[in-house]
């Protein structure tokens, strides 16, 4: 394995045993007032033909802030520690992540602190079309600042969008009787199904820099979405974070971009070992990867609805869609079959009533039209609860 990028990518012999041990660390600090989190895993094995990590758990983890005062991590999750109580990093401070694990490996960070600050201007959304000439629209993101030591970015973004299940119905359908003969009701139900709220957090890696620039100003695209995707069916919103990275920030991530396209440290393309910031302090020949950076933020929110956008344009949600009409009673030329019923087997299967079928034919034969559940309840590809921040 042979691969040097700006001291970030360190040439190591790996044998199968070495490599089984190896920690992975995300922790990021920003001066957020929040619960922070980090998280360790393990890579289980070099040769594998997929990659899998395992939670790394019962670690003692903490953060110290110019070496005088400790915020301490518990474990919420596997491998998942959060701080006790909210903090942040302060401009002018400096911080070091630890690390100890069960086994008794200690792991220690290089001090790290807030580079610089830059507020963003602007987030907006432009019809645009991607390289393949798919139309669609792109997100970008807007800022200027005036602090020279605010050179390096990197972007993250949290999109959440309405969803209205394309064949909700107030009734529904349920089963009196599953054996011959079959019987079957419908009632009013009127459950909250129609309208939910999907939020997805951005995995890839986002960045750019101005100190190759004459002026500390960016215009980023940050999310490109076409036209006909149906998250943005009716009404979308995302939330951009700009982090202010060090250099050394910066090129770990560039790097990891260029190895992995994304932000697991390890992937089939990878070509190397990625050094972070993160060493070991006891025992030097246990391996570590990641990076515990130090940043300031800024984040801003957008709202569009589709025809904001395109006014002359609409998603048509049902024609991803199946509706069905099973008959109660499956025929046959002597009689009834006696030991199985479309209509039972479908609504036990799942399927949601519709409304009822008036005109019966060869295709839809049954009483009622049905469709699959994703079709008729919301609630499978998100939440009734409307989040805080929505405006409608």
């Amino acid at each position: 394995m042979l691969l040097l990028f700006n001291n970030c990518v360190e040439e190591i012999e790996f044998n199968d045993s070495s490599f089984d041990k190896l920690l992975v660390v995300q922790a990021a600090l920003t001066d957020e007032y929040k619960i922070h989190e980090v998280k360790l895993s393990r890579i289980s094995t070099l040769n594998a033909a997929e990659v899998v990590d395992t939670h790394e758990e019962n670690a003692i983890v903490s953060i110290i802030e110019d070496s005088q005062i400790t915020y301490n991590f518990q474990e919420k999750a596997h491998g998942v520690y959060e701080s006790i109580s909210p903090f942040k990093a302060v401009f002018g401070k400096q911080y070091s992540l630890q690390i100890k694990t069960p086994d008794g490996e200690i792991y220690e960070s290089t001090l790290e602190e807030i580079q610089g600050i830059n507020n963003i201007d602007e987030v907006y959304a432009e019809p645009d079309t991607d390289f393949y000439g798919v139309e669609g629209l792109t997100i970008s993101v807007k800022s200027t600042s005036c602090d020279k030591n605010a050179k390096y970015y990197k972007y993250t973004y949290t999109e959440t969008y309405k969803i209205i299940a394309p064949y909700y119905s107030k009734f529904a359908l349920r089963v009196l009787s599953d054996v011959f003969p079959w019987k079957v009701e419908k009632y009013y139900q009127n459950e909250d199904r129609e309208v939910c709220y999907n939020t997805i957090n951005s995995k890839k890696i986002i960045q750019t820099e101005t100190s190759s620039l004459s002026e500390n100003k960016v215009i980023l695209p940050v999310r490109f979405i076409k036209k006909n995707d149906t998250i943005i069916a009716h009404r979308y919103s995302i939330e951009v974070k700009q982090h202010v990275q060090s250099y050394e920030a910066y090129t770990y991530f560039k790097t990891l971009s260029k190895l992995s396209h994304t932000e697991n440290v390890f992937s089939q393309t990878q070509q190397g070992f990625l050094q972070g910031n993160v060493m070991p302090t006891v025992n030097q020949k246990n391996k570590v990867v990641g990076f515990f950076e130090v940043n300031s933020t800024s984040k801003k929110r957008l709202f569009f609805n589709h025809t904001d956008l395109f006014p002359d344009h609409y998603i048509n949600t049902r024609t991803s869609c199946e509706v069905f009409a099973p008959p109660l009673f499956q025929t046959h030329p002597t009689g009834f079959y006696t030991d199985f019923s479309p209509l039972v087997n479908a609504i036990k299967a799942g399927y949601l009533y519709t409304e009822d079928n008036g005109a019966p034919s060869d295709n839809l034969p049954g009483p009622f039209q049905i469709t699959t559940k994703k079709c008729g309840d919301c609630r499978v590809d998100g939440s009734i609860v409307k989040p805080n921040f929505w405006i409608d």
